[in-house]
């Protein structure tokens, strides 16, 4: 009887590890590596980033390593990798700058059903700027 209980016991603690373990690979398999972009020069005309892949429906992030004046960054999804760009932001398109930390930028590309995601940024005043930074499609 003791033996019974113990294997009930064990099997339930290596389900409910495994289950865990599952869970959170499936949180964390978006892409949330970084890609860097250098010397964009921001105008009034929109300057893209590259398109990459976006696997779930988590913000997009960026982080302004140089920025001589804030710009507007919005989120564009694409059905392919170099598709018509729609605007995927959701809510008022953030303004950055220079930061230690990342901006996350809340979007709708995977739930509008956009598999690439890209990064949109315009000037946020009168004056031309030169960016550079780096971003990722999703964020853990």
């Amino acid at each position: 009887m003791k033996k019974t209980i113990k294997k009930v016991v064990a099997t339930v603690l290596t389900t409910g590890t495994l289950l865990s373990m599952s869970a959170f690979s499936v949180l964390a398999a978006g892409n949330y590596k970084d890609t860097y972009f250098s010397n964009f020069t921001i105008t009034a005309s929109t300057k893209y980033t590259t398109a990459r892949p976006k696997l779930d429906a988590t913000s997009a992030t960026v982080k302004l390593s140089k920025a001589a004046s804030p710009v507007v960054v919005r989120v564009y999804g694409l059905k392919t990798s170099t598709g018509a760009k729609y605007d995927r932001t959701y809510g008022t398109p953030k303004v950055v700058g220079v930061t230690s930390y990342y901006n996350y930028l809340p979007n709708l590309v995977n739930e509008r059903n956009d598999s690439w995601a890209c990064l949109g940024f315009t000037r946020s005043g009168i004056a031309n700027t030169v960016i550079s930074g780096a971003w990722s499609p999703d964020s853990i």
